[in-house]
């Protein structure tokens, strides 16, 4: 079984952050209703302190910023698309690098 993950790291003051995340959890509630268990939607407060070491380790910049993991934690795709068609563009990047 292959896992993939779709990562943001966001920030909770940012507007574009706040923006997108209705359509993260819709993303995450479409994946579970179509029973695809292998793609695991992820976020992360890239400025809490607990989190600052691994926002350094992934280059995390600027604000939402998504990650796509495909099995190698250590080499993910930077996803620098229209947020709004993000979780299409990650869905179909997943499925066509199989």
């Amino acid at each position: 079984m292959c896992i993939y993950l779709v990562y943001v790291a966001d920030a909770p003051w940012c507007g574009h952050c706040k923006a997108v995340a209705p359509e993260y959890v819709k993303a995450a509630q479409a994946l579970k209703e179509e029973g695809l268990n292998d793609i695991v939607l992820a976020k992360m407060d890239a400025t809490d302190e607990n989190n600052k070491e691994v926002a350094g380790r992934y280059k995390i910049g600027g604000y939402p910023t998504f990650k796509l993991f495909k099995g190698d934690k250590d080499d993910p795709i930077d996803y620098k698309g229209i947020y709004v068609t993000l979780l299409h563009a990650c869905l179909i990047q997943t499925f066509w690098i199989l």
